[in-house]
């Protein structure tokens, strides 16, 4: 059979001042007997300075959001107007989305994405996330796109899940975007 996927939530970002994420709360508690999958669509992420790169953070606790610095693994892949490069880490305080940083909230360069979050109601393993992003080639940098995985270092089921720009609490943080909160039955 085949998975379709349920919108379950937005969040619109725009033009905002000292927006530093977008969280989605309340996961396993409100979907976990549903869907078995989860998956954050985005588009138009612009942060509100250049150069900032998108993140993500999760929690088993409702309303926390897990920071300590090896608290995540991750690694990405990245080509680039063919250049190719690849970045990770085995002890991060946030799973890094994007290779690159973006540009910012004046209209240069947006991010565009799909973040799947397998296994965050299963308690047997690490929820793994998956991500595609790929960078809008309307400003004056190349054309980017990143793939990547990486996990919370926890068995425990997950709540709550952020994306933010760089460590979530910089200001300023995002200015624009859409993010829609997807679930899946794989």
């Amino acid at each position: 059979s085949q998975a379709f996927a349920t919108l379950l939530t937005t969040q619109t970002v725009n033009n905002a001042s000292n927006t530093f994420y977008v969280q989605f709360n309340n996961l396993n508690t409100t979907y976990g007997s549903t869907y078995n999958t989860l998956r954050i669509v985005f588009r138009d992420f612009r942060p509100e300075t250049a150069n900032r790169e998108i993140s993500v953070r999760v929690s088993a606790t409702a309303g926390a959001l897990d920071n300590s610095s090896s608290d995540y693994t991750y690694t990405n892949f990245s080509t680039s107007s063919g250049s190719q490069d690849n970045s990770g880490s085995t002890g991060e305080n946030r799973i890094k989305i994007s290779a690159h940083g973006i540009g910012d909230g004046s209209g240069n360069v947006a991010g565009y994405g799909m973040i799947t979050i397998n296994g965050y109601n299963d308690t047997s393993y690490y929820p793994l996330l998956n991500w595609r992003y790929d960078i809008d080639p309307t400003g004056s940098s190349n054309v980017a796109t990143v793939i990547g995985s990486g996990y919370r270092k926890t068995t425990s089921a997950l709540e709550n899940v952020a994306i933010g720009a760089n460590n979530f609490g910089d200001n300023p943080g995002i200015h624009n975007g859409i993010f829609k909160l997807y679930g899946l039955n794989t």
